[in-house]
């Protein structure tokens, strides 16, 4: 699988430390952009509330492989 950078704008509500080890899910099919200098190979898949107040990622209920397809 090896890494993947992906650029966000969760900072706000997730500091990187509480990240290391988490399963989300993310696209990975994406043309690479550069988001404010650094080129970002996919994209978080979040929810958030009408106002913004707060930014949830989405992640697998259940235990699985990394690299696993989503449908």
């Amino acid at each position: 699988l090896g890494e993947r950078v992906i650029a966000s704008a969760i900072k706000p509500w997730y500091a990187p430390e509480k990240l290391v080890g988490k399963s989300i899910v993310y696209l990975a099919n994406l043309e690479p952009r550069v988001l404010r200098g650094v080129t970002s190979q996919g994209m978080l898949l979040a929810a958030s509330t009408d106002d913004d107040l707060k930014v949830v990622l989405l992640s697998p209920h259940k235990k699985i492989a990394p690299g696993t397809r989503i449908h």
